[in-house]
């Protein structure tokens, strides 16, 4: 299983395709402004570390704070915006990725 790392600093964008090769993509985010714009049918983890997070799917806008967590399924687009001084992690995969893990 190979994990794909990002980091994304204070008023960067970063667009990630998600592919279903059986790996992981790792993001961690910091600073406000920093966005993440995952394409490709992930499911992913969210976790933010300080600061706020929003979220956004199909269906699904929804705020993070330190002591949250979220987990997203498998859609075709998702959407991380970290706020102020935020500092967050993610991880994001395919099927075959999140099927490999649990089993």
């Amino acid at each position: 299983m190979h994990i794909q790392k990002c980091h994304l600093k204070r008023g960067t964008c970063l667009s990630r395709i998600v592919t279903d090769d059986g790996g992981f993509t790792a993001v961690y985010g910091e600073g406000g402004g920093c966005v993440l714009d995952a394409t490709g049918n992930a499911a992913g983890i969210w976790i933010p570390l300080h600061g706020g997070l929003q979220i956004q799917s199909a269906g699904l806008t929804r705020q993070l704070r330190v002591g949250d967590g979220l987990v997203t399924e498998h859609e075709p687009r998702t959407k991380a915006i970290g706020h102020a001084n935020a500092r967050w992690v993610a991880l994001l995969g395919g099927r075959r990725a999140w099927t490999r893990l649990l089993h």
